[in-house]
């Protein structure tokens, strides 16, 4: 009796932890970046009393499916990064913005100073708005494609 138990223990085990060992890491990377994004947005500050600057030539555009926000640079230089604001409340962090190129940033990627997603709200992006430091500038658009 001893012996079958250890036996089934053992096969429990076994396959216990190998089925398991996949599903678990990928949830994690995804809980993680999650984490980290929601942990920016937590310290990100948009100044209260700021006055927005138009003088940016740069677009959004709102996919209606995916609710991915574009980016479209329409200078003749590279944009380095900065914050991204959607709606004044959710932000996120973007890379390089390449001359007269674009990126993509989905809506998953935008978060509040709460830790909610604004993939979670089916608030329409109203307002798009760049910092860098302390100057905002608020983008042409948004529109809808």
């Amino acid at each position: 009796m001893i012996r079958q138990t250890l036996i089934t223990t053992a096969l429990v085990s076994i396959f216990g932890c190998s089925a398991q060992i996949q599903p678990i890491e990928k949830s994690a990377k995804g809980a993680d970046e999650s984490a980290q994004l929601a942990a920016y947005a937590a310290t990100a500050n948009l100044p209260r009393d700021f006055n927005p600057r138009n003088d940016l030539q740069v677009g959004a555009v709102v996919d209606r499916s995916t609710g991915a926000i574009h980016l479209y640079n329409y200078t003749d230089r590279p944009l380095a990064g900065g914050n991204l604001w959607v709606n004044r409340t959710y932000v996120t962090q973007f890379g390089t913005i390449p001359a007269r190129g674009h990126v993509v940033i989905p809506r998953n990627k935008f978060y509040d100073r709460t830790g909610q997603s604004f993939a979670s709200v089916s608030t329409p992006p109203e307002s798009v708005q760049l910092q860098w430091e302390n100057d905002v500038y608020t983008l042409q658009g948004p529109v809808f494609q």
